[in-house]
């Protein structure tokens, strides 16, 4: 949170006041954090100390609601303006920042310890996995006979049970 503080609350106070949440700050720091990396990578020598004053450029325009803010378009944005300044193309800017940030993804989470058993698993909308129950919750498997005394299913009549050679009914 000190990145949001930093970098962020000077750009676009009433968004941060007005309540925008957790998720879309670290998105945020996140983005700026790709975005600066790949603009040292590009500018060299000639512009390293352009970008902190870009970003912040860029991020003061979207300074309103929180409701009204939208992720995306500062990304737009700002890798529109990178393009622009650096003379690369905004697609190759653009999959080069996201990349950058889906790298530093995993080193931003909090490890599994803290986070509780089943964290490290991926959140989908798919239907929840059925857990089968342990061992010692489920019944011993029935002997044959019983499973046919139990069903009533057998050859024969209910309560019969046809033997190995088929000859004799046994009563059970």
């Amino acid at each position: 949170m000190r990145e949001a503080v930093e970098y962020l609350l000077p750009a676009i106070p009433n968004v941060l006041y007005g309540g925008l949440g957790r998720p879309q700050v670290e998105q945020l720091t996140g983005l700026r954090r790709a975005a600066a990396r790949i603009w040292e990578a590009h500018a060299g020598k000639a512009q390293p100390d352009e970008f902190p004053a870009l970003f912040q450029d860029v991020l003061a325009g979207f300074d309103g609601e929180a409701g009204h803010f939208m992720l995306q378009r500062v990304r737009d944005e700002l890798i529109g303006q990178m393009a622009e300044r650096l003379g690369m193309a905004y697609d190759t800017l653009a999959a080069e920042i996201l990349y950058a940030e889906k790298r530093q993804q995993p080193l931003e989470t909090k490890p599994a310890a803290e986070q509780g058993p089943w964290s490290v698993l991926p959140q989908t909308e798919a239907a929840p996995i059925q857990v089968m129950p342990s061992l010692s919750s489920v019944p011993p498997a029935a002997s044959p006979e019983q499973a046919i005394r139990d069903t009533g299913t057998g050859s024969g009549a209910k309560g019969t049970r046809k033997s190995r050679n088929h000859r004799h009914y046994t009563q059970i």
